[in-house]
């Protein structure tokens, strides 16, 4: 059946004739009409050949490109009439085609102008094409590509086009039909869609406020989703062509991607089109499906920067969140991009660092492989690396580190980077571990991780023991961070004090000490910088009148003192001047207030603000302006005067701080309480002052002590210690009590706890009226009863009555002290305890009364030392009291030699328990280091005696060898005993605590440092150690017994000789103290070993003891000449003839009869020819191992690397290098066979067990003489 088609019922012509004037409101009419009634047809029920005339009349030029917009528009909208009523074919030319495109894109460019008056035939033009695919015929168009990216760029123009967001979707299929007709898009059109793509993000990331909805990228948005196949064929032909064009090495110049590096224009190209790809895995995953496998090779390339950009590109497309798994989709990909953590280039290494904190931001089903990449690349060898992997760790947000259980890890790594000698990477650690800890202690309820919470919690530790590098920028920096991190002025007092206490609750004992010794230091500071400001107002002088040279001196003196301790690059002494100059009254009254004791915390705050605000605002500059030129010296005041505020200011032991203190010691939790005990005891030891508000109600807890029940008050015993601080503060100004108050302080002497009868004691000792209440004590206490529940008590009373009364016990001390010998120290009044319990009984313990046996024998040395203190004044005049001296020192130094045993075999009363004896042998050196304070005293404490020290400094118990070498150490520092002790520092050669022995070595080299700045005679007193030290060592029973033996022993004693002259250079030899090194080893041989002569017959050896021979020394001394021979050799130092003649200690050395036996001597040798040999093959087997792993000359090259870091560089504002711990032993085994080590059982079997080591011997207790004389 034949269908009839309808003809076109429009038969009016729309090309104006010369006789018809038509105008152009009568043409739109006609146009509109038209295109109604072809709008309005079917193609399939039309004769296509009734609108021919129509096709050609819409082609005239009247029409076509008539200059009334209103006939283009309605002619464009008959034109995509006839092309969809002609489809498939298109009844025009190619040529007619391209014209009839042109005037469509003229219409497509008005769309965004919604008011032009033709909007909706313009929208109706769109969608006509879209609808029925005649845009498609813009691709048969000869050609096409010029008009395919004018499309293009008409919708995705570089600027963003304010097209109608309802036009988006229409816009996009326009374009989406064109890519998916063509086989071979334009290049540049296909740019334009994925350009849009990138600027939007890069427009995005910069964007302050949210942005506009950009018509391009929505455009280009859609054409991703919805085209998302046939794009993916053009995208991958796009990728291979830049690709192409990256690595093609025809040219003349090679490989683009080669040319500039990362900064030239290949590189470029190639970050751009990777960032393309992971911008396309979060709109258009389907996309990156098709061209990951040119990832996967670029992952795997030799080529570095294709490496670097594919692994940024993967990092990014894994910091996305999309309902794609990335990892699991391309597992292989994952697993190459891990592995680029380790890569072999450090920039692909940063790379994979980049994106690591959005990563985690994100996702949580990899943190586990992040953590341990990040922890590899914390301790990565290139400094780079470190720093990006730092600067990861601070872009993270601390909830997110607190979900990830491994991060405990990686926290314990980033620590390290502490003590990081790079400058740049040490600060920002320092800057990111103290964010994550203030805000992870906001978060600590919320707190997942246990380990995690642990390593945290030592990071206030961790800064504070950089004060232990000594290095001027470093404590500038843990300075700044300490008051603007950790302990912020911003916060209230009560905030303030409770961050304190939650800090220094979670302190090790090594940041403790560094903490209190800050805060005691602020004393010296302060007083400094108050008498600075004093000498600023007494210097500005009226006009006319001279600073006497006297005040310009003392001025001058004092910024000198001032500006030691800051870092080089601040002029401290131009900035302490200029501010003189100032003569500003109001900042110097400031200062006056922020340093002040009694300046509570708001004042001072308050203070502190307005002079940060006046100094820095430059207005107190500029009337100096000659003196400040540049914003760089204002800069430069504000950051010193902060350092040395902060230093000064009584911020953290503030009198507001007391009473909260006080309140926290009683109310918070029993860790808290502890730790704010601690600190009122270490404010009543600086700063007693402060504590005199709160003596009211001290004294209420003291007189009420008998009668509250209120388990939270503060216990008697540390009112009573913060009241006696605070007296014997106030010497010229102390308070009167009532007789009643002196009653009651004798009565907690008699029948209060131990630590109650203490400081009652002390206390009353204070006063005017002690030596009648000390009486009163004295009549309630005396005669002692071992039998007494309070006997420890007793004797802990009558040590303090020793000490601030001695006259009062002239009656009754030799009946004291012999009763205290019998009753005590030669008696176990206690119940068994185990044989194997050999745990440290502290001091704590001790005054709590848990264990009186033990109280009662350290109490009873104690008293001892006091009573000779006591007598000390009289030991050169009185007979008695100069036997009594040396008895009882024989008496502390044999309980150390017998290891706390002190009673007989045979006695009923035998053993000592072993926890006893620890305590007990650490207490009497203790007492032996006391009594060489006293300098009538301490020429008693013969050189044998002190070599019996050797056994603390080895002994087997960690707590005895920490306690006696801090005391030792304290002691040496403030040079308050001889230099006779100072060897006994050396023979923590074997230290088998790592951390112990890196404390001792860093302390030896910073006091020989210090030492060495002085220009006086003490300036050499660790080398004129040397002969004390070689003497020591020769009597040193391991060496003795050595010695006296043959073979193999003697090579074991022979090498635990050398190690410990080592470890004595390690630390002191440099190349201008050699010669006098070497000079004094050499000197020994022209002496006699003193102690040869003076072996006793009884007492501390008995007759059948063998006491080393004095040829000893000098084979000590041969060996301290070798490894002083290899070293010069190992350092390239020379060894010079020492031009002075000095002489050695006579109390351990004495000359020869004549010069010829001394000459004769010093040519001697003493070490056999093969013993020489295979010592000195293991001397420079040591010293060579020695010069990777000595922690002095780490120390040295760090120091060297922080100088440098600072040498010649502008002074800036500072914003805000862990030793070794594993120190290994210096005799770990070797593989030459012919140099000679001992085997690990020789040393390492005593393990620095020196109780154990060494046979008890027998000891006459009576000496002779009576008890009674004693």
């Amino acid at each position: 059946m034949v269908v009839l088609k309808t003809q076109m019922a429009f038969k009016r012509s729309i090309i104006p004739t010369m006789k018809e004037n038509t105008t152009v409101e009568q043409l739109l009419d006609t146009l509109n009409s038209l295109h109604e009634h072809l709008s309005s047809l079917k193609q399939e029920a039309l004769d296509v050949s009734s609108i021919d005339k129509y096709r050609a009349e819409l082609m005239d030029r009247r029409i076509f490109k008539n200059k009334d917009a209103g006939v283009r528009t309605l002619c464009a909208c008959c034109l995509s009439d006839i092309l969809r009523l002609y489809a498939p074919h298109a009844p025009y030319t190619g040529e007619e085609l391209r014209a009839i495109f042109q005037l469509f894109f003229s219409q497509f460019r008005l769309l965004k102008e919604p008011d032009n008056g033709y909007h909706a035939q313009q929208i109706f033009l769109a969608t006509n094409l879209l609808e029925f695919r005649s845009i498609v015929l813009l691709t048969h168009v000869p050609k096409c590509d010029a008009l395919i990216d004018e499309l293009f760029e008409i919708f995705l123009p570089k600027e963003g086009a304010a097209f109608p967001e309802r036009l988006y979707k229409l816009a996009a299929g326009l374009l989406g039909e064109i890519i998916s007709e063509c086989d071979a898009l334009p290049t540049s059109a296909l740019k334009r869609v994925f350009n849009r793509i990138l600027s939007h993000s890069a427009n995005a990331s910069l964007a302050k406020a949210p942005p506009k909805k950009d018509a391009g990228f929505e455009i280009s948005l859609i054409i991703c989703e919805t085209y998302s196949n046939r794009l993916g064929r053009h995208f991958i032909k796009l990728y291979s062509e830049i690709m192409y064009e990256l690595l093609d090495t025809r040219g003349e110049n090679g490989a683009e991607l080669d040319n500039g590096g990362r900064h030239g224009k290949g590189y470029s190209k190639l970050s751009k089109l990777n960032r393309l790809t992971s911008l396309l895995w979060i709109y258009a995953p389907e996309l990156v499906s098709s061209v990951l496998g040119f990832v996967n090779q670029m992952l795997c390339s030799d080529n570095e920067l294709l490496r670097e950009s594919a692994t940024d590109c993967v990092g990014r497309m894994l910091a996305t969140t999309q309902s794609q798994n990335f990892v699991v989709a391309h597992k292989e990909t994952y697993k190459i991009w891990l592995s680029k953590m380790a890569d072999i280039s450090a920039n692909v290494r940063v790379a994979w660092l980049s994106e690591i904190s959005s990563i985690l931001q994100v996702r949580s089903d990899i943190s586990d492989d992040i953590s341990k990449g990040l922890s590899k690349t914390l301790i990565d060898s290139d400094h780079v690396v470190r720093l990006a992997a730092v600067e990861s760790l601070a872009a993270l947000n601390v909830t997110v580190i607190w979900a990830i259980p491994s991060m405990s890890k990686v926290i314990s790594a980033l620590l390290h980077l502490v003590r990081e000698t790079r400058r740049d990477v040490r600060e920002k650690c320092l800057e990111t571990v103290t964010e994550l800890y203030v805000q992870s202690m906001q978060q600590e309820n919320k707190v997942q991780s246990q380990d995690l919470q642990t390593v945290v919690k030592t990071i206030p530790s961790v800064i504070l023991h950089l004060y232990y590098i000594n290095d001027p920028n470093i404590n500038a920096q843990v300075d700044m961070v300490l008051f603007e991190k950790l302990l912020p002025l911003t916060l209230s007092s009560e905030l303030l004090v409770e961050r304190l206490l939650n800090m220094v609750h979670d302190l090790d004992k090594k940041a403790l000490s560094s903490f209190y010794a800050f805060n005691k230091r602020q004393l010296q500071m302060s007083a400094a910088l108050q008498q600075y400001i004093q000498l600023c107002e007494k210097t500005n002088m009226p006009e006319g009148e001279k600073v006497s040279k006297t005040l310009e001196d003392r001025f001058q003196k004092i910024i000198q003192w001032l500006s030691f301790g800051f870092p080089d690059q601040y002029d401290v002494k131009g900035v302490l001047q200029l501010f003189r100059n100032l003569n500003n009254r109001r900042l110097y009254f400031l200062v006056s207030v922020i340093i002040a004791d009694d300046s509570n915390y708001s004042k001072l705050r308050n203070a502190y603000q307005e002079f940060i605000r006046r100094l820095g605002d430059g207005q107190a500059l500029s009337s100096h302006s000659d003196e400040a030129e540049t914003d760089d010296m204002g800069e430069e005041t504000l950051m010193v005067f902060k350092i040395i505020l902060y230093r000064s200011a009584p911020f953290i032991y503030n009198v507001s701080n007391v009473p909260l203190l006080l309140r926290a010691s009683i109310n918070t939790d029993l860790a808290n309480s502890l730790v704010a005990k601690k600190l009122i005891d270490q404010i009543s030891e600086a700063k007693p002052d402060i504590l005199e508000g709160q003596k009211k109600e001290l004294i209420i807890i003291i007189e009420n002590g008998r009668t509250t029940q209120d388990e939270k008050a503060l216990p008697v015993g540390d009112a009573l210690r913060t009241v006696y601080k605070i007296e014997k503060s106030q010497q010229e100004r102390r308070a009167q009590y009532e007789d009643k108050f002196f009653d009651l302080l004798i009565d907690y002497t008699v029948n209060g706890s131990l630590i109650e009868a203490k400081y009652a004691v002390k206390l009353l000792s204070l006063f005017p009226s002690k030596e009648f209440c000390l009486e009163k004590v004295r009549v309630k206490i005396l005669p002692l009863n071992s039998a007494s529940k309070d006997f420890a008590k007793q004797v802990l009373v009558l040590s303090e009555i020793f000490k601030f009364a001695p006259h009062l016990l002239d009656e009754n001390s030799t009946d004291i002290v012999s009763y205290l010998i019998k009753e005590t120290l030669l008696a176990n009044n206690v119940e068994e305890r185990p044989v194997d319990n050999v745990g440290w009984i502290s001091d704590e313990n001790i005054m709590d009364g848990e264990c009186d046996a033990l109280a009662a024998k350290i109490f009873s040395l104690k008293l001892f030392t006091n009573k000779l203190r006591a007598i000390a004044g009289l030991v050169d005049e009185d007979e008695l009291a100069n036997v009594f001296t040396q008895k009882t020192i024989k008496l502390f130094v044999y309980i150390i030699a017998g290891g706390g045993e002190l009673i007989p075999e045979d006695s009923e009363y035998f053993p000592t328990p072993p926890d006893f004896q620890t305590r007990l042998r650490c207490s009497a050196g203790l007492q032996v280091l006391k009594l060489a304070k006293i300098p009538a005293l301490s020429h008693l404490i013969k050189s044998e005696y002190i070599s019996k020290l050797v056994n603390l400094v080895e002994d087997e118990s960690l707590k005895v060898r920490s306690e006696f070498l801090e005391k030792l150490k304290d002691f040496l520092g403030r040079e308050e005993i001889s230099i006779k002790f100072l060897p006994l520092i050396f023979f923590t050669a074997y230290e088998p605590n790592a951390d112990l022995k890196a404390t001792i070595k860093t302390w030896i080299n910073f006091m020989f440092d210090n030492v060495k700045a002085k220009t006086t005679t003490t300036s050499t007193k660790f080398e004129r150690a040397l002969p004390r030290f070689i003497h020591s060592i020769a009597h040193h029973p391991d060496i003795v017994n050595g010695l006296e033996a043959e073979g193999k022993a003697t090579l074991d004693s022979l090498t635990t000789a050398v190690d410990y002259l080592i470890f004595y250079f390690d630390s002191i030899a440099n190349a201008s103290n050699l010669s006098l090194l070497y000079y004094f080893s050499a000197r020994v041989k022209q002496y006699q070993d003193a102690l040869e002569d003076e072996i006793p017959s009884e007492g501390l050896y008995d007759s059948e003891s063998n006491f080393p021979k004095s040829l000893n020394v000098y084979v000590i001394a041969e060996l301290s000449q070798l490894v002083l021979n290899q070293l010069s050799e190992q350092k390239n130092w020379s060894i010079a003839a020492h031009p002075a003649n000095l002489n050695l200690p006579g109390d351990i050395f004495k000359p020869f009869d004549t010069i010829d036996k001394a000459r004769q001597n010093a040519f001697e040798t003493y070490l056999t020819q093969e013993q020489t040999s295979i010592m000195r093959k293991t001397i420079e087997m040591k010293l060579g191992r020695l010069s990777k792993k000595s922690q002095t000359v780490k120390q040295q090259v760090q120091k060297r690397k922080l100088d440098d870091e600072y040498k010649g560089s502008k002074r800036k504002v500072i914003t805000g290098v862990h030793q070794d711990s594993n120190v290994k032993s210096l005799r770990s085994a070797t593989s030459f066979d012919d140099v000679y080590v001992p085997p690990t059982s020789s040393k390492e079997s005593r393990n620095v067990l020196r109780k154990s080591s060494r046979q008890k011997k027998n000891v006459n207790y009576d000496d002779g003489e009576s008890d009674d004389e004693y």
